[in-house]
C-alpha cells in the first residue's frame, strides 16, 4: 500500500501539470456481464434484453458497463458486424436512457498468455472501434483492456496503452478513456500506472477477501469452500483498502466488485454496503459486478433479491 501512496504522490505534480478534470462523470454503475463478455452471447446463460437496460436506469444507476470479449470477433481484417451492430444497438438504448456506457474490451485471455503476439490485434481493433464511435456522445467512455495479468504488467500494459493514445485521443479529444493496471486490475496494480491525460482515469477491481467473495466457485482454480462472513478485521481492511486512495491523484473508478450470488444475501449485502460506502467515501464511482448474472442483484423478472438494492443505494 506504501508503494501506491507513494506513486500516487509522485505523480501529483504530472497531474497539476496535466490539469485532470475535476471528476468521472460515474457514480452508480451496474455491468451487464456474462453477455457479451462470453465466447458468443448466449454462451453463458445470459443475454442482455433492452428492458434490463431501462430497468438499470429506472432503478438509480447512471452507468452501464458493457464488456465485450472482441478479438472472439475479430477476423479477416475486422471485427464481425453482426457484434458491432449489436454493441452499437446497446449503446444506444443505454444513451437513449441517459446512461453513460463503459465500452471494455474483456477478457482478452491471448493477450494476457502471449502479449507480444496479439498486441498488434489489440492496436488494430481499437483503431477500429476508434474510427466507428468517431463523433458519438462523450456519455460513451471506452476502457482499454480489462484486468491485465499474466504476462501483461502494469509497466507492459503501460506501453500498450501508449500505442493506441494517440490516434484515440485525437479522434476523441474529450471521451473519458479508462485504464487498469496489472495483477488483475488490484490495487497493487495501480501503482506506476501512468496518467496520461485530462480525460484518463484508472480502475480497480476488488473482490477482498476473495475467500469469502468467491466461496465455491466452480471456475476459481482453488478450492474455496463455504465460509463465514467477514469478520471485524477483514471488514476494517477493505475500509482501510479504500482509505489509502483518498489522495491519489487521477480520477478512479470501482470497476468491478461483488459477491458470489450463492452466498447468503444478508451476507452479500453486508459485504456490498461496506465496499460501496468505502469506495463513496474516497470519493470514487463504483460499478457492481453484475445486474442479472453471475454476481446478479436481480433476477431475470428484474426483481431485486432481498436487501441488495439497499446496499448498493442506501443513504
Amino acid at each position: 500500500m506504501f508503494k501506491i501512496i507513494s506513486a500516487a504522490l509522485v505523480s501529483l505534480m504530472i497531474t497539476a501539470q496535466l490539469g485532470f478534470a475535476e471528476a468521472l462523470p460515474i457514480k452508480r454503475c451496474v455491468n451487464l456481464s456474462n453477455g457479451l463478455d462470453a465466447p458468443f452471447e448466449g454462451a453463458w446463460g445470459y443475454r442482455i434484453k433492452d428492458a434490463h437496460i431501462a430497468a438499470i436506469a429506472m432503478d438509480g444507476f447512471d452507468t452501464i458497463r458493457l464488456p465485450v470479449r472482441f478479438q472472439a470477433g475479430y477476423s479477416n481484417g475486422q471485427i464481425n458486424p453482426a457484434m458491432l451492430d449489436r454493441v452499437d444497438h446497446l449503446i444506444r438504448v443505454a444513451l437513449a436512457h441517459d446512461l453513460n456506457v463503459v465500452l471494455d474490451f474483456h477478457h482478452f485471455v491471448e493477450l494476457m498468455e502471449a502479449p507480444d503476439a496479439h498486441a498488434d490485434l489489440f492496436v488494430d481493433i481499437w483503431k477500429e472501434l476508434s474510427a466507428r464511435y468517431l463523433g458519438w456522445p462523450d456519455k460513451l467512455m471506452f476502457e482499454l483492456l480489462n484486468e491485465p495479468t499474466k504476462e501483461v504488467s502494469t509497466a507492459w500494459a503501460n506501453d500498450l496503452y501508449a500505442r493506441v493514445y494517440p490516434f484515440l485521443r485525437d479522434a476523441h479529444p474529450n471521451r473519458w478513456i479508462i485504464v487498469g493496471g496489472g495483477e488483475w486490475s488490484s490495487i497493487a496494480g495501480l501503482a506506476d500506472l501512468a496518467p496520461n491525460d485530462a480525460f484518463t482515469a484508472h480502475t480497480f477491481h476488488y473482490y477482498g477477501p476473495f475467500s469469502f467473495t468467491h466461496q465455491t466457485a466452480e471456475w476459481v482454480d482453488m478450492d474455496l469452500p463455504k465460509r463465514d462472513p467477514p469478520n471485524a478485521d477483514e471488514i476494517a481492511k477493505i475500509k482501510s483498502d479504500f482509505k489509502a486512495l483518498n489522495e491519489y491523484p487521477v480520477p478512479l473508478f470501482l470497476g468491478e466488485f461483488g459477491v458470489y450470488n450463492v452466498v447468503a444475501p444478508n451476507e452479500r449485502a453486508l459485504w456490498m454496503e461496506t465496499v460501496r460506502r468505502a469506495a463513496e467515501d474516497a470519493g470514487m464511482g463504483w460499478c457492481h459486478w453484475g445486474y442479472v448474472s453471475g454476481f446478479r442483484v436481480a433476477e431475470d423478472d428484474l426483481t431485486w433479491i432481498p436487501g441488495l438494492k439497499e446496499a448498493l443505494f442506501s443513504q
